[in-house]
């Protein structure tokens, strides 16, 4: 019964606000200054004709109101969550909240699916797309950096109406003893790719979604010496936050970020790809590429095989999976035989990282693996560190996983060769050539 109400009272006030329009513009120079203006007409209006709602303020009903009018209805507030990952719009009555730590609730519902589809309209605008009847799917970047993806009907069901799923995109600052402390990965298996990034090695972090792939090149990209340029790529949104060193005044690292900029038109959409090879014109030693989607695959990857160091994430359900993953994307680009797109993908990046979400929400650096080419074409995959789960536990709160990290094998005489060209100490290569036991 209160919704219909809030629904009947906001209706009333959206046409009040139309008719006095050119009045609450009149002297604004700002968007803030007219969030003031349209914020305190709000409140009198309420005032001035005695409106009130039964177990809500004054003040709350007033805010309830303004979000509706100008920013995201019911979504506002989940939307200012520290902790919040993602929210999704299953339909209209329909709103999952998903927090850190795999908690979900449930948000209150829009008036109606016409209500639904307005706000959704209104945070695309933010991005500058549009979303229509001739083309009922889109995505986009708005600010705090989250990314909306968006269906509607006819392609979505028509009884839901508008689906939407936001990401909050927000790099994590961990240090070591972060990853350690949850059991992420051991110390070695940090050095070793922290060794792989400062010495020419290229690798790709594969996993599903929030299991941690950008947390971690966040970190590794952070223990690259200030010497070494870093050119940092990205769709649509920043993730990888490199902090600006400064001593004395003076900045000391090495950092350019790129971000994409898509456009229905031809000549204003700027992509990941154009940006990887706008990159090497920077002379970078290290190519961090946010993540590969589509045909910048290719462009990373030429970018490894011509000798830059290239660090990437990639959606791939294994170690052995993401050069598979690679390859399909790579041959969007050029459609050579799958073979042979396999073939330069594991070429270009020989490490390949897998992380996965278990059970009891714990991220898990699962395995690293080392793809040893031989001269007349075969591939073998030879796993230097892995984790292992040995039982679950049964807990008050759900399931706790028991395992731990394993290295069965040491690296490769080749991949040792390439740590040692790029200035690895003989220490340090032949701590990562011994496997367990040995």
């Amino acid at each position: 019964m209160q919704n219909n109400e809030l629904y009947t009272i906001y209706r009333e006030l959206q046409n009040d606000l139309k008719q006095h329009r050119f009045e609450l513009k009149a002297g604004v120079e700002s968007d803030e200054g007219e969030n003031a203006v349209i914020k305190s007409h709000i409140s009198h209006y309420l005032h001035k004709n005695n409106i009130s709602v039964e177990d809500m303020t004054d003040t709350a009903l007033a805010e309830f109101l303004y979000n509706e009018y100008r920013l995201y209805s019911v979504l506002t507030e989940p939307l200012k969550y520290a902790d919040l990952e993602e929210l999704n719009i299953n339909g209209w009555d329909d709103i999952d909240i998903r927090l850190s730590g795999g908690r979900i609730s449930k948000g209150e519902p829009f008036f109606s699916a016409e209500n639904a589809h307005s706000i959704v309209r209104r945070m695309l605008r933010e991005s500058d797309v549009v979303i229509d009847d001739a083309m009922p799917m889109a995505e986009g970047f708005m600010r705090d950096n989250l990314r909306i993806t968006v269906v509607k009907p006819p392609v979505a069901d028509a009884d839901r109406g508008v689906t939407c799923s936001i990401r909050k995109l927000r790099p994590f600052s961990f240090r070591a003893e972060d990853f350690l402390r949850s059991g992420m990965c051991t110390p070695e298996m940090l050095q070793f790719l922290e060794s792989c990034l400062n010495y020419g090695v290229s690798f790709v972090v594969s996993g599903g979604v929030c299991t941690g792939k950008t947390t971690l090149l966040n970190f590794l990209l952070l223990t690259v010496p200030d010497k070494k340029r870093i050119v940092t790529i990205e769709q649509g949104s920043r993730e990888l936050q490199l902090i600006k060193r400064t001593e004395e005044g003076v900045i000391t690292n090495n950092v350019v970020s790129f971000l994409s900029r898509p456009s229905e038109k031809q000549s204003q959409n700027v992509t990941q790809e154009m940006l990887v090879a706008k990159a090497l014109r920077y002379n970078p030693d290290i190519i961090a590429v946010g993540e590969m989607r589509d045909t910048e695959s290719y462009a990373a990857q030429e970018a490894s095989l011509t000798g830059h160091t290239v660090v990437s994430s990639v959606h791939a359900g294994s170690s052995r999976l993401t050069h598979n993953r690679i390859a399909g994307l790579c041959r969007k680009k050029y459609p050579v035989d799958y073979q042979t797109a396999l073939m330069q993908a594991s070429e270009a990046f020989p490490v390949t990282v897998f992380l996965h979400r278990m059970e009891d929400n714990s991220r898990k650096i699962m395995n690293i693996s080392e793809c040893i080419t031989s001269d007349n074409g075969s591939r073998h995959y030879s796993t230097l560190y892995e984790y292992r789960v040995t039982r679950n536990e049964k807990t008050d709160t759900g399931v706790r996983v028991i395992g731990d990290h394993t290295k069965p094998n040491g690296i490769s005489e080749s991949l040792a060769e390439r740590l040692r060209l790029g200035g690895a100490d003989g220490q340090l290569i032949e701590k990562f050539s011994r496997k367990d036991g040995s």
